[in-house]
């Protein structure tokens, strides 16, 4: 089955034709459609699975708004290995996307569980064909913010388990496994993976230090750190990334996770790439984000 494509102008994520589970961003100003390329699944039309999986939802949608009602009961048809969904926005990625798909392969605990989905934001260089050739499903959402992009392969991944990765992170090993036993624990909603910077020197140490700490206390993790979350939680309670923000649509992610439920920290540590610390200093790094966080929480 060929994946779909996504282009923006249309007011909701819809699985095409008409009928089928609707996930509602427009809220966000999230405008992607999707269109699919090819036969559903096992020869099913896309409305008969939907049709088929709000029958054996039941009475438990039941209070819940349509949309979110509708996405839950699409998530009882989903094939039963597909645990985790790695979702992986890019831009011009094309010198780290490939190493950084692979990887998160080779380490998974159970690689025949894991989707690889890259929501390119319109590159000019080969990440698309990188993204592919690693294994990736690649979908194209061009013209809006990043939010957007994860949206979009949040809307389209089959996994009953998210996990938003940036281009330049490495996951540690067994992640999925640290993954599922994480979102285990009680009135638990997300989840990250403790930072760790690929470089050296003592300044970026006190930037991990930093991270972690505020990560663990104030349940705050960034997007660097690979949040993970139920679909179910995603696309009902949390509502998806606000693509009104134009950067730091995961801070905003993870205060609304603290209104839902528990905000917890992995055991275990992703390697993220110092380039933007080297490229700008840790100093004025450290200090733009922090003046970006205050003017979101004013």
């Amino acid at each position: 089955m060929a994946g779909p494509s996504w282009a923006a102008g249309a007011e909701l994520f819809r699985v095409p034709p008409a009928g089928g589970p609707v996930v509602d961003f427009s809220h966000h100003g999230v405008r992607p459609v999707c269109l699919w390329a090819g036969a559903p699944p096992s020869g099913l039309a896309v409305d008969s699975l939907a049709t088929a999986a709000a029958a054996a939802a039941g009475d438990s949608m039941e209070g819940q708004r349509p949309a979110a009602a509708a996405t839950a009961a699409a998530e009882t048809a989903l094939p039963p290995r597909l645990a985790l969904s790695i979702v992986v926005p890019t831009l011009n990625e094309a010198a780290t996307i490939g190493a950084t798909l692979r990887h998160a392969l080779s380490v998974a605990a159970a690689p025949a569980s894991i989707e690889l989905l890259v929501v390119d934001g319109g590159s000019s260089d080969a990440t698309a064909a990188a993204a592919a050739a690693a294994g990736a499903r690649v979908l194209a959402v061009r013209g809006g913010p990043r939010a957007a992009q994860l949206n979009a392969g949040a809307a389209a991944a089959a996994g009953r388990t998210l996990l938003f990765l940036h281009a330049d992170t490495a996951l540690p090993a067994a992640y999925d496994a640290h993954v599922a036993g994480a979102l285990a624990g009680p009135r638990v909603a997300a989840g990250a993976f403790r930072l760790g910077i690929n470089g050296d020197g003592f300044p970026l140490r006190l930037v991990e230090a930093a991270a972690n700490v505020r990560s663990r206390v104030l349940g705050l993790p960034y997007g660097d750190q690979a949040p993970f979350m139920r679909r179910a939680t995603f696309l009902g309670p949390l509502g998806g990334f606000d693509a009104g923000l134009p950067f730091m649509e995961d801070f905003a992610l993870m205060r609304r996770a603290r209104r839902v439920g528990r905000v917890v920290l992995a055991p275990a540590a992703v390697a993220t790439s110092a380039r933007r610390w080297e490229t700008l200093g840790v100093l004025r790094t450290t200090l733009m984000n922090q003046a970006i966080i205050l003017r979101a929480v004013e």
